[in-house]
C-alpha cells in the first residue's frame, strides 16, 4: 500500500452500500412525500371547487322565485323545499320535511301521482296541472315539471310548481260564460 493510502475491506464496502441504500431511500422517501403533498394540494383545491359549486347550487335551489322540491322517489318524502314554495303552501321547512309529496294532494289525486312517480324516468318532464292543498286548507293549481336527480347519495327528483291557479279559474269562468 501507498503510504497514507488505506485498503478498503468487504466491512467497508458493506458501510457503503448501507450508506446508499439509505441515501437512496431518503431520495425516495422525499419524492413520495413530494407527490403526496402535490395530490394533498390538488384534493384540498378540487374539495374547495366542490364546497364553491354546492354553495352555489344551494343559493340558486333557495333563490328560485319558482317554488322548488326534491322528493326520494322510494318515500316520496320530500328532501328539500326552497322558500319560494314555503311562501306559496304555508308550512314550515320542517313541516314540509316531515311530509310527502301525497300530503300536499287532495286524495282523488294520490293514485295519479303515485301513478306518474313511479312510471316517469329521465329528462325533464312537463307533468302537467295538479290541485295542490296549502296548508289553509285552500286548494291551488300547479303546473308541475320535474326531473331526475341524486340527494344525498339517493334517487329523486327536483320539481318546479308553477301556481297556475288564476289562469285556471280564469278559463274556467270564461268556459262557464260561454
Amino acid at each position: 500500500t501507498v503510504k497514507g493510502s488505506r485498503r478498503y475491506t468487504a466491512a467497508d464496502a458493506e458501510i457503503v452500500a448501507d450508506i446508499a441504500q439509505r441515501a437512496a431511500f431518503a431520495i425516495h422517501n422525499a419524492r413520495l412525500v413530494t407527490r403526496l403533498q402535490h395530490a394533498l394540494a390538488l384534493r384540498a383545491e378540487t374539495v374547495a371547487r366542490l364546497e364553491d359549486t354546492e354553495l352555489r347550487n344551494r343559493s340558486l335551489f333557495e333563490g328560485s322565485p319558482v317554488p322548488l322540491w326534491i322528493f326520494d322517489r322510494a318515500t316520496l318524502r320530500f328532501l328539500a323545499v326552497n322558500s319560494a314554495a314555503i311562501a306559496l303552501y304555508g308550512y314550515s321547512r320542517e313541516e314540509f320535511l316531515s311530509m310527502s309529496i301525497l300530503d300536499i294532494r287532495p286524495p282523488e289525486e294520490v293514485q295519479r301521482v303515485r301513478d306518474i312517480v313511479t312510471g316517469r324516468r329521465g329528462g325533464v318532464r312537463r307533468l302537467g296541472t295538479f290541485t295542490h292543498v296549502r296548508k289553509d286548507g285552500s286548494l291551488l293549481y300547479a303546473e308541475i315539471h320535474s326531473h331526475e336527480t341524486e340527494y344525498d347519495g339517493r334517487p329523486a327528483r327536483m320539481v318546479q310548481a308553477y301556481d297556475v291557479t288564476e289562469r285556471v279559474r280564469a278559463f274556467e269562468a270564461l268556459r262557464v260564460s260561454e
